[in-house]
């Protein structure tokens, strides 16, 4: 396991921090004005960005008055959040109180740890200034704007089938027709461009075959998409052998921006990460035919 850890000090008493960090009004300066928290152990607190479309819940695990706060992990922007907690540990000190946060028990440091990193470094610096100061800085889409670091989509799957096999299902579109989108013009030449087609054509992806290397990796440049967020992004499919079959981790990386049009994006993405592990392993995955389109989550600029 591997955890995110700060220790800073803020020129505040502790009861000035504890009230930064469990009550709405405060936590509004700092962190996001869109909440739901009840300082209560037991309670769930729910924190939403970005119009609501990226939300994170904990509950409220432990609460030692002006020295502890302990919150465990209910829902959050990913699923490497799951079976996390974050703790803040006051001690006052001469000139104010020294906090150390913790976000700790994600499986792994990757691209989505190195995210939610990013993440933590700018909301702690906004609670730095807004004790420091009285001046915080908000809201997940100021973290973005100010070029703290770009969102990925990560998604990992282990399948049970060979790298070989996998391989073939990402390159050959035969294959590719039976977990993405049977419409499609493709070859498996790197430097190639390949075109899917959605909902009767309505939809066009465009990807260059930027790189492959023989049952290890594949990764894709977009060329053209149906989303504006999809420009400037990369696409890349690692697998790696492991006991029971090829772990395969997704990662489209270099969205500006969490928003409806990134949750929409990620939310597709599952679907057909999952769609190619049921094709892989059963034979049978749901991808969208010419016939039978069912999705507009890859829907229009």
């Amino acid at each position: 396991m591997v955890a995110i850890s700060k220790d800073f000090t803020v020129e505040a008493p502790v009861q000035r921090v504890w009230s930064a960090l469990t009550q709405t009004e405060e936590i509004a300066g700092w962190w996001t004005d869109d909440l739901s928290v009840t300082p209560e152990v037991g309670s769930l607190a729910e924190f939403r960005f970005t119009q609501g479309t990226f939300v994170v819940q904990f509950e409220v695990a432990e609460l030692e008055e002006g020295a502890k706060i302990r919150w465990i992990s209910r829902r959050g922007p990913a699923p490497h959040w799951d079976g996390t907690d974050v703790t803040w540990q006051l001690t006052p000190i001469p000139n104010g109180t020294q906090i150390v946060f913790t976000h700790d028990g994600f499986a792994q440091a990757d691209k989505r740890f190195e995210l939610t990193r990013g993440w933590w470094e700018f909301f702690l610096s906004s609670l730095k200034s807004y004790l420091d100061t009285g001046k915080g800085t908000p809201g997940s889409a100021a973290f973005f704007k100010q070029g703290a670091t770009k969102a990925a989509i990560v998604e990992e799957r282990t399948i049970a089938a060979t790298p070989e096999r996998v391989f073939k299902a990402l390159t050959i579109p035969e294959e590719i027709a039976g977990w993405w989108t049977d419409n499609l013009s493709a070859t498996a030449e790197q430097g190639s461009l390949a075109e899917f087609r959605f909902r009767r054509g309505a939809s066009v992806i465009q990807l260059e075959i930027s790189e492959r290397q023989q049952n290890e990796k594949v990764s894709w440049l977009p060329k053209q998409s149906p989303l504006a967020s999809w420009e400037g992004t990369t696409i890349t499919w690692q697998l790696t052998p492991v006991p029971d079959g090829t772990k395969v981790v997704f990662t489209q990386d270099g969205f500006a921006l969490v928003d409806k049009h990134y949750e929409s994006v990620r939310n597709t993405w599952q679907y057909f990460v999952d769609s190619l592990k049921s094709y892989l392993e059963t034979g049978k995955g749901t991808p969208e035919t010419y016939d039978h389109s069912r999705f507009s989550t890859m829907g229009q600029r």
